[in-house]
């Protein structure tokens, strides 16, 4: 396969939707695979609709999540403007050709547009067309099936009586949906369109356009929906939705693109964890679901926690400076490796790393224990034996702490509970010893000190 063309053509009415990205992700995966180009063309035909600045932060989140463009607004190209706001005469060369052959027609503004003006003719209105505002309809055929094919769900039939003369050209004089992304994708030569199940009641329509204009149709596979736990669709009224916002949040560009890559696709191996070149390499639009994809918040946590597991150490490093964290470089590794097995986010990672940096700041209940007979006994050993102590030894550092039950006969959760509470600040966490290693051995009789009593 060769020449492949697909495109990514999303509204700049907002942030980066989830489904948005999984669309760009199926597009760019499949156009990468058969060396084919992705192109970003913009449809703001909708002008009320637009939102500023939300085509910058759109390019930025794909480029977040490693998904770059051939052509497009930031990029330029031969098939170009890429904002179709900016391809109004185009489109006005095609519909007028639609009315010349009678498969359109005109309705003024000022007429009743529930009247049938099916029989109007393009010649009999042209004149009034310079001074009075209109739209275009196309025209639907009567007692026709209107067939294509889905790469995905493949023959799809449609009763044209059970469709509506759509709109093609607003009173604005802008396009709608239907007629700006069939033209444009016939000039920008698009072989591929890899677009959301919501798309397909409108297909039959882009279908007659191209039949009226004379042109290929391109191969068309519609998504399956993305759903929430309950199978509603996912949309920001039941969540977060927006690819920005789970970036902020602390997830990880490749956990990202993995778990997106997942919702309604799978590689023939069913392996969960993958790069973005082993998605690409692997990519097949026969392994993509028809049933719709549920998005599950936990399985996405559980899977950056993967991806955290695997982090580089230079990426922690650069993390801690971007959020003014600073830590003793001698620390810092041996943080690193307690914090990312313990972390499914970089903001619980950073949450980790500030109890190694930070004074611990105890509730009241936390005091009930601190102050219990038990533990200033256990403190107080500390305080008086931590200078033998050999804190660039884990294993002598583990002895102390055997040597601290064995002199208070003091086990288990005893021991360890108000231990790690008083130099980590919560009963529950990693082992004291690597605690205490982390820590060192000033910041850890610091510590022990600041929750000993009547010293």
């Amino acid at each position: 396969m060769i020449n492949e063309r697909v495109r990514f053509a999303p509204s700049p009415t907002g942030f980066l939707h989830l489904g948005g990205l999984r669309t760009a992700l199926f597009n760019f995966a499949f156009c990468k695979k058969y060396s084919g180009k992705i192109i970003l063309r913009i449809e703001d035909t909708d002008q009320s609709r637009k939102v500023d600045g939300a085509v910058t932060n759109l390019i930025e989140s794909l480029n977040q999540c490693d998904v770059t463009f051939d052509e497009g607004p930031h990029v330029g190209g031969e098939f170009g403007p890429y904002f179709q706001s900016q391809r109004l005469d185009i489109y006005s060369t095609y519909y007028k050709k639609l009315l010349e052959n009678n498969d359109a027609y005109i309705v003024f503004n000022d007429e009743d547009p529930n009247l049938d003006y099916r029989k109007r003719r393009y010649q009999d209105v042209k004149k009034r067309m310079i001074d009075q505002k209109f739209v275009v309809k196309l025209r639907i055929p009567r007692n026709e099936l209107i067939s294509f094919f889905d790469e995905l769900r493949g023959q799809i039939e449609f009763d044209s009586n059970l469709l509506k003369d759509p709109i093609i050209i607003k009173s604005d004089g802008y396009p709608t949906y239907h007629f700006a992304n069939v033209v444009d994708d016939h000039e920008m030569k698009i072989s591929h369109v890899i677009r959301g199940e919501e798309w397909l009641p409108s297909c039959p329509i882009h279908v007659l356009l191209y039949k009226y204009l004379g042109w290929y149709l391109p191969k068309f596979t519609h998504l399956p929906l993305l759903l929430n736990s309950d199978k509603s669709k996912l949309s920001k009224r039941q969540g977060d939705v927006a690819v920005e916002s789970y970036l902020k949040k602390g997830f990880l560009p490749s956990a990202l693109i993995n778990f997106v890559s997942l919702l309604g696709w799978h590689p023939s191996d069913d392996t969960e964890i993958f790069s973005m070149n082993e998605m690409i390499k692997n990519f097949n639009i026969g392994k993509i679901q028809k049933g719709g994809a549920v998005f599950d918040l936990e399985k996405l946590r559980w899977m950056n926690g993967v991806y955290i597991k695997k982090m580089d150490y230079s990426y922690y490093i650069k993390f801690l400076k971007k959020h003014d964290l600073s830590i003793d470089k001698k620390k810092t590794e041996i943080i690193f490796e307690i914090v990312k097995e313990r972390s499914l986010t970089l903001l619980e990672m950073l949450e980790e790393s500030k109890i190694f940096v930070n004074d611990l700041d105890f509730k009241n209940e936390d005091f009930k224990v601190l102050n219990s007979q038990s533990s200033q006994l256990i403190f107080k050993y500390v305080n008086d034996n931590i200078a033998s102590v050999d804190f660039n030894s884990l294993i002598d550092i583990a002895s102390f702490i055997n040597q601290i039950s064995e002199t208070l006969e003091i086990k288990g959760k005893d021991l360890f509970f108000p231990l790690r509470l008083a130099i980590y600040g919560k009963s529950k966490g990693p082992e004291i010893p690597r605690i205490m290693e982390a820590l060192g051995r000033d910041e850890t009789e610091g510590r022990i000190a600041r929750v000993l009593v009547n010293v």
